[in-house]
């Protein structure tokens, strides 16, 4: 998906050959997502809810981490960022990151990548 925003059509225009056909083996590959089973603790469809939500995690979070040091999570080591990669359903389903987190995050926080609390910049 994100291949076709960055070719800049517009709604209407028709996809070049090669994403068309990247675009169909995505779809094609949605039917796999069905014996995944993610809990939701929460309807989202009510974007207020949703704030309230995320707002007293936040707050909780923060409390409840008061002096503990914050820093940047790279890209690759997000479970959230494997759905804006295009991974298929198998690769969802079959994915460590996914369903555990990074692996260093399993380890004393010594053994952790070390803190850059510099922003890198993305390209898209």
């Amino acid at each position: 998906m994100q291949q076709i925003w960055l070719t800049e059509l517009g709604w209407d225009d028709a996809l070049p050959p090669l994403l068309l056909q990247q675009s169909h083996e995505f779809l094609q590959d949605y039917p796999g997502l069905s014996p995944l089973r993610i809990p939701r603790w929460l309807n989202t469809s009510n974007t207020l809810s949703w704030s309230t939500f995320v707002a007293n995690r936040v707050s909780s979070i923060s409390k409840s981490t008061s002096g503990q040091s914050w820093s940047y999570l790279r890209s690759v080591d997000n479970p959230a960022d494997l759905a804006s990669r295009g991974v298929s359903a198998a690769e969802l389903s079959a994915s460590s990151l996914w369903w555990h987190g990074p692996d260093w995050l399993r380890r004393y926080p010594e053994y952790w990548p070390a803190l850059n609390n510099e922003l890198p910049d993305t390209q898209l």
